[in-house]
């Protein structure tokens, strides 16, 4: 733009498209020419840069030409289906040096949470291509769940316990509901709060001290019987039990939520 070479007073110039006679090495002699066969009065320039400057013409790269395929990459990088770009946010948009052009995503490069550079090839004409990078700010917003009472610590996960709310990513991972079965929260939290993935534990299938249903084995005959878990297991790992009525301790298998099996 004109204005950026030149300060006047004349608010008329900054509508004048810049001639393309005057790029390279320009002065400040040609300038004034140029402007004052372009005003009906004469114009009072004020040069803004040494008796002559570099110039060259910039035709703005869209920013619609960009955002798709950054868009569909970043979501890639991020690796979360349930992420939307809310915001995506160019800065110093580059120029071709032709109105004709068109751009290629090459790359994208994550910086952090929050920015990223994108590389482009800008073909202006078939003659010249040019890499770019293109610095972006993006903000990310996820599906989370949010508790809709409090919890306190060692309490079950249930779907029921939570509500699918758009927020902030942060960075942080986050559970799926799909994994949320058989899981207890590993501290208290309060109602209104996101979960994340290090708030919750597997929770173990059979816990120290728990009285359980023992399956005891003997060749084709199955006895049902009580006893106690000795120590904590999760499903298909080995623990010691006490069967009711036995003084001795008994190897047994976790099969399922309080549920062990001993063969004897």
């Amino acid at each position: 733009m004109l204005v950026d070479v030149v300060d006047t007073e004349s608010a008329a110039l900054t509508t004048l498209a810049w001639p393309s006679e005057l790029t390279g090495w320009v002065t400040q002699q040609q300038i004034t020419h140029w402007l004052n066969n372009q005003m009906a009065d004469s114009v009072k320039l004020t040069w803004s840069g040494r008796n002559k400057t570099w110039v060259s013409l910039c035709f703005p790269i869209k920013e619609s030409e960009l955002r798709d395929s950054v868009t569909s990459e970043l979501s890639a990088q991020l690796a979360k289906k349930h992420v939307v770009l809310e915001q995506l946010l160019f800065e110093k948009l580059p120029c071709a040096n032709s109105s004709e052009y068109s751009v290629r995503f090459v790359s994208l490069k994550r910086l952090g949470q929050r920015n990223a550079i994108a590389k482009f090839t800008v073909l202006s004409d078939e003659k010249s291509n040019s890499d770019i990078d293109v610095t972006l700010r993006y903000s990310a917003m996820i599906n989370v769940l949010e508790l809709n009472h409090s919890v306190a610590k060692f309490d079950a996960v249930n779907k029921s316990d939570f509500s699918i709310v758009k927020q902030l990513w942060t960075g942080k991972e986050l559970p799926a509901e799909a994994v949320l079965t058989r899981h207890e929260f590993k501290k208290s939290m309060r109602k209104g709060q996101a979960v994340m993935l290090s708030d919750i534990q597997l929770k173990n299938a059979v816990t120290q001290g728990q009285m359980v249903k023992v399956m005891v084995t003997n060749g084709p005959v199955v006895i049902e019987a009580k006893g106690r878990a000795m120590t904590s297991a999760n499903e298909g790992e080995q623990i010691k039990v006490k069967v009711n009525g036995s003084n001795s301790l008994s190897n047994a298998v976790v099969v399922a939520e309080g549920e062990v099996h001993v063969s004897v």
